[in-house]
């Protein structure tokens, strides 16, 4: 049995076929036990650095490029020479080109412990649930770690490398022809999705890869709708419950079998936000934005039941929710057509009206143009307009505005169900207040959030979070 067929059970890291979770293997799967999260320090390599305007995560442990490379070598045909390359880095992760004469080029991601192994273990998981359940072309796992150990400190994924370039980089290449395909095809992937429904909030896992700590607090593998797989919503994996000093907190991470218990959770986090900010603030100004900051929370958690009543509970759905379709992450080749949709990490089951909003790549303001902007109105640089940011700004805003009626019409076509969340006013307010508490956590939103509160409980309603279809 080859390397890449085999499975070790109980031993990690554990190394998986390209057919990861196939029927061949789910009863292997079944057998390794679940990782104990009983790390003495299990975000050591981490700190948070404290920038302008937020704190940030920072490595203090970088992975060296040999440990990288001896990694590759060692879950690939060891008698085949690898080569390892650095590509780039992202907030949490670093990820590096593996070349070799296996086959295709594979990707070594590799992670801070942000969240330790939940992260990861969901992303994993995820990732072949969307392969498995829907048309959505996603990278294969070929092996994965979720704890840093003596061979190597960090938690890795060695997967596939999808061919193509990300779309933002291509984008000027593309005709339009090959652009609005590109528009319709991602809202084909967005309908996909969102067909997926699940029985709780949270993040997908693979039952027997859970820390242990979770086992009692897991959703019913039916949360999987297909119901063959092994797959549950466990506890949550996303920014607002990881992010510097949330992940100490004590707040209930789900899996959360209503919006009131998720949102309710996210505002203790937000208060004690407040509570943070007015212990450490150091002058009259800062005294005064932690009790914006209080009474905001507490004006929300008041509102909380009216918004989401309990006799609502069982009318809640969820569905597995990407909310970063942004040009970087759709890649493309030189046809035009796309070929991928990457950076699934922290993509949590979250209730359908959280939806229906714009996909970043297609966000921007309108334009003022009713034609391509006048290249000869703006100033060349070495001899082109490549150059000019000016101009390539308003070329791009020209094109989204042009194309968002028509990924909206695509939509309407594909998804009713979609388009009618922008017209369900119940929908819609429970949209407005989940957007009021994700508001919290930056002050530019705090104003907005206040006069919304005073519109609304003087008898005058109005919705703060601007959809599609308005």
């Amino acid at each position: 049995m080859g390397r890449l067929e085999s499975i070790r059970i109980g031993l990690f890291p554990c190394l998986f076929p390209i057919g990861l979770f196939t029927s061949e293997s789910l009863s292997l799967l079944s057998k390794v036990p679940p990782l104990p999260m009983n790390l003495a320090d299990p975000r050591d390599g981490l700190e948070w650095a404290q920038t302008v305007v937020i704190e940030s995560p920072r490595w203090t442990k970088e992975p060296a490029l040999e440990a990288v490379q001896a990694l590759a070598q060692s879950n690939l045909t060891k008698e085949r020479d690898v080569k390892v390359t650095f590509h780039s880095e992202g907030a949490f992760n670093k990820l590096y080109i593996v070349e070799s004469d296996y086959g295709p080029n594979l990707i070594v991601r590799v992670s801070s412990p942000v969240d330790p192994q939940y992260k990861t273990l969901s992303e994993v998981a995820t990732l072949e649930f969307v392969h498995l359940e829907t048309s959505i072309p996603v990278p294969r796992v070929i092996a994965f770690d979720a704890r840093p150990r003596d061979g190597f400190q960090s938690e890795w994924i060695l997967m596939e490398r999808m061919p193509g370039q990300a779309l933002q980089e291509a984008w000027r290449t593309l005709s339009w022809d090959a652009k609005i395909t590109s528009v319709k095809t991602v809202a084909e992937y967005l309908v996909d999705l969102n067909k997926t429904r699940f029985s709780a909030i949270g993040n997908l896992y693979q039952p027997c890869q859970l820390p242990a700590s979770s086992e009692d607090a897991r959703s019913e593998p039916s949360s999987n709708p297909s119901g063959d797989k092994p797959c549950v919503v466990d506890r949550i994996s996303s920014f607002p419950f990881f992010w510097s000093y949330h992940f100490e907190m004590e707040v209930p991470r789900g899996p959360f079998t209503c919006s009131r218990d998720w949102l309710a959770s996210q505002l203790l986090l937000h208060a004690n936000d407040a509570e943070r900010m007015l212990a450490a603030a150091e002058d009259e100004e800062q005294v005064e934005e932690a009790k914006t900051l209080q009474v905001i929370v507490q004006r929300l958690q008041q509102h909380l039941d009216p918004f989401f009543p309990p006799q609502e509970d069982s009318l809640e759905e969820y569905t597995l929710h990407h909310d970063d379709i942004s040009s970087q992450n759709l890649l493309v080749n030189q046809e035009g057509h796309l070929t991928a949709l990457v950076d699934w990490e922290c993509v949590s089951v979250v209730p359908v009206y959280k939806t229906a909003e714009w996909l970043i790549f297609l966000a921007g303001p309108d334009s003022e143009f009713e034609d391509y902007p006048d290249p000869n109105n703006y100033a060349k640089v070495d001899g082109s307009l490549d150059e000019n940011d000016i101009y390539q700004e308003h070329v791009l805003e020209y094109e989204l505005t042009k194309l968002r009626p028509i990924f909206l019409e695509h939509m309407s076509k594909l998804s009713p169900n979609w388009v009618k969340i922008n017209e369900d006013e119940r929908l819609r307010r429970k949209a407005d207040f989940e957007y009021a508490v994700q508001g919290c956590a930056s002050y530019m939103m705090w104003p907005d959030i206040q006069e919304w509160l005073d519109s609304m409980e003087n008898g005058d309603y109005y919705n703060l979070k601007v959809l599609p279809y308005d």
